[in-house]
């Protein structure tokens, strides 16, 4: 359209013009980031489960990376493969990895360390297991582990015996205990009933196996409790369980069944009790190492680190039962969803003293309390403490401790008469919110 004067009406061609400016810049472009990511050392990870499971701790990998200076998609690529929990898909997808010529590989769990040991020779492979990794002949020794594998052993198998004693001290009338494991894993299912049996030998408990390798076979086996019913379910650290950990759960609600888990993340989703490794802190120091390797050191000259962080973690409203105060003054972490309350230990360094730091997941309010300290040597005022915090966890949830506890006024730190109003208001945060600020 042309308009008086000879001026053309209407949209301009520059847009257009303008477009293919940009894509053109874009085609450009294009082959050098192509190039920047073909340069980039590639991490490979090879997991039994799948990417949803697992976000989390790996967050925590990519921090650890992060130490070293390695950041994904700006000077490192990491290339995942999972197995979905078919594990004869293990050694397929290692050599793909070996194909995408992966600098390091982060192989997770057991059966997937001995999948990638036995198809890959030469590239470094750095592991988190749960079971001595000398005896599973994949290292020479914890200090030199030799050959081209090292890694983390997170323990979980070493500590059965002591999830099996946090059972007992949780129901001490117990007599029969139901495990579960997971027969496809031999190796693991091997370690799990063999600490144990002879764990259960001392605390004169009768063990019932339990297996399981399918959903299916997981419904069957709580059907099978109807039958021969145990006082408790010890639940193996297995990967699969992981994975199946809202089923476990919410069978084990069902059927009104204690039970104990090696991972925070079965409390996190309704569970009752944890006791085992800090996992994403060992998923970190793998992340540390993988860099480590990028940057050139050799697998060998880096020693097997033995986990070194424990949390036990209880979930109050699972319990349905009375929790012993000491059990709970011993927790790192007793959850109560009724009130949306955690309860943290916090440990006072060089006085010795114990506090409970209550944390509202509603609010931002923080709460801390000492306990009392009228006993007369150290152990008594330790044992004061624990009891005294533990009375707090339990008033707050509804519950009644299992003996009586004295309620002595507690006693504030400096620390506390000077922090901020908040604060200040948390040495009562019993009484009735509408009081708690009435000065």
């Amino acid at each position: 359209m042309i308009a008086a004067g000879g001026r053309r009406c209407g949209p301009t061609r520059a847009p257009a013009r303008l477009a293919r400016w940009l894509l053109g810049g874009a085609a450009a472009a294009w082959p050098l980031v192509a190039r920047a990511q073909q340069s980039m050392p590639v991490i490979g990870l090879l997991g039994i489960t799948s990417l949803g499971n697992n976000e989390a701790r790996l967050r925590a990998f990519r921090q650890g990376l992060k130490e070293i200076g390695y950041v994904e998609g700006e000077n490192v690529a990491l290339e995942y493969r999972w197995a979905e929990d078919q594990i004869d898909r293990l050694p397929a997808l290692a050599a793909d990895l070996v194909q995408r010529r992966a600098a390091v590989i982060f192989a997770i769990s057991p059966p997937v360390v001995l999948a990638a040991k036995t198809a890959i020779k030469t590239i470094p492979i750095v592991f988190i297991i749960n079971e001595d990794p000398v005896r599973l002949g994949l290292v020479a020794s914890l200090n030199r582990p030799g050959g081209n594998l090292t890694g983390i052993n997170i323990l979980i198998a070493e500590v059965t015996a002591k999830r099996l004693d946090l059972l007992r001290e949780l129901m001490p009338s117990a007599t029969r205990v139901g495990v579960l494991v997971n027969p496809a894993n031999a190796t693991n299912t091997e370690t799990t009933l063999r600490e144990m049996k002879t764990a259960a030998r001392t605390t004169r408990l009768q063990v019932k196996v339990l297996n399981a390798s399918t959903s299916q076979e997981i419904e069957a086996a709580f059907a099978s409790l109807l039958h021969e019913r145990p006082d408790a379910l010890f639940v193996g650290a297995e990967a699969y369980f992981f994975n199946r950990r809202v089923q476990l759960v919410v069978l084990a609600a069902s059927h009104r069944l204690p039970a104990i888990y090696s991972q925070r993340d079965f409390v996190e989703t309704g569970g009752l009790m944890s006791y085992g490794t800090n996992i994403a802190d060992a998923f970190r120091q793998i992340g540390v190492y993988a860099g480590r390797i990028v940057k050139g050191v050799k697998p060998a000259d880096l020693p097997v680190v033995q986990a070194s962080k424990f949390e036990l973690v209880i979930n109050l409203p699972t319990a349905r039962l009375e929790v012993p105060p000491m059990l709970l003054a011993r927790a790192d972490e007793v959850t109560n969803d009724r009130r949306g309350y955690k309860f943290l230990p916090v440990s006072m360094f060089q006085s010795g003293r114990r506090t409970w730091r209550c944390v509202s997941s509603s609010s931002s309010e923080i709460f801390q309390r000492l306990a009392p300290s009228s006993a007369n040597s150290f152990e008594e005022q330790q044992q004061s403490r624990m009891r005294y915090c533990a009375s707090l966890v339990l008033t707050s949830s509804g519950l009644t401790p299992t003996s009586p506890i004295t309620r002595r006024s507690a006693s504030i730190s400096p620390e506390m008469r000077t922090s901020s109003a908040s604060t200040r208001r948390s040495a009562d945060f019993r009484r009735p919110r509408s009081q708690r600020c009435a000065r």
